[in-house]
């Protein structure tokens, strides 16, 4: 059993690794060739979560296979090949040794994705950090700060809060700033913290120039989204008004500009590209296809075991 773990985990990682390059490649040659092309939502998806999307693949497709032989849904072959074969059942597990060459490939890529994904949890822990610091200070959901920035954020994983700078007050107007409000309370509404943090979790896994990329393209997401769920309330007059405000506001100063997308991208999607942000991503599509494909995959599971046979 342990042998047959390494190989699967050995397997697995092998995936990752080469969805990570692949996803590396593809973003090299679309900033290349296609620098100010917006990604669809759909392709955003698949690009951004390509490494787990193949490794739930490889863990379906060997589940699959163990079941369907549980059950007799899929053919035993394992006495036609012989013990010394790889079979993905629990009757006749391989006694095959993993060699030392598998166990330091997957330590290195086990090792390196850790230290990548450790990145992330520091920072969030200094998330959390401020986010005491803040509650500490103001608790309320909407809580104004005196600070010589202008600033409008939310803060919290699980309780989250929104902060305001008085000095928002003096340089815009009232309309503009209830727009800003109603902009932040639509982030604790659609729980976009939280979403960010696990999309972090998975652009860990890239190269510095990918990850800023792929991240500033689910921020302009996200803000473009908001976008239009504010324009069913308020009308697309008054939100562009409010985004060519934020223009206005110094871009050294401001956490609008800075976290907030291109204003210019947004006022077209606003304007012009009317459905495009309010598309929901094919999560269900997506792990519909990789649930069938997964199972496909059983079918053919000799293939499957002799690969990681060879692994092995």
């Amino acid at each position: 059993m342990l042998e047959l773990l390494v190989s699967v985990a050995t397997l697995m990682a092998l995936v990752v690794f080469t969805s990570v390059v692949t996803v590396e490649v593809a973003i090299h040659l679309w900033l290349r060739y296609r620098p100010k092309k917006q990604l669809s939502g759909a392709a955003l998806l698949s690009v951004t979560f390509l490494p787990l999307w193949s490794a739930l693949l490889v863990f379906l497709a060997l589940g699959f296979s163990f079941t369907g032989k549980a059950f007799g849904l899929i053919k035993d072959h394992c006495l036609e090949h012989g013990l010394g074969h790889l079979h993905l059942c629990f009757e006749h597990l391989s006694a095959q040794q993993s060699n030392s060459l598998t166990l330091a490939l997957l330590s290195i890529m086990l090792g390196v994705a850790g230290l990548k994904v450790l990145r992330v949890f520091q920072s969030l822990d200094r998330h959390l950090q401020l986010n005491r610091q803040l509650s500490g200070i103001q608790s309320s959901f909407i809580n104004w700060v005196d600070t010589p920035n202008e600033m409008a954020f939310v803060s919290g994983i699980l309780k989250p809060r929104i902060y305001l700078s008085r000095r928002l007050v003096e340089r815009l107007d009232s309309k503009t700033l209830r727009m800003i409000v109603a902009h932040e309370i639509q982030h604790v509404r659609n729980r976009d913290v939280p979403k960010m943090w696990g999309i972090e979790l998975i652009l860990a896994l890239y190269r510095q120039p990918t990850r800023r990329f792929l991240r500033a393209a689910w921020v302009q997401r996200r803000e473009q989204r908001i976008d239009h769920q504010l324009a069913q309330r308020f009308g697309r007059a008054a939100v562009a008004e409010s985004l060519l405000a934020m223009v206005r506001v110094a871009p050294r100063d401001s956490v609008l500009n800075s976290n907030g997308g291109k204003i210019e991208q947004r006022l077209h999607s606003l304007l012009v590209n009317k459905t495009n942000a309010l598309t929901k991503l094919p999560y269900g599509s997506v792990f519909a296809l990789i649930a069938i494909l997964g199972l496909l995959i059983a079918f053919q599971h000799h293939a499957l075991e002799t690969f990681i046979g060879w692994i092995n």
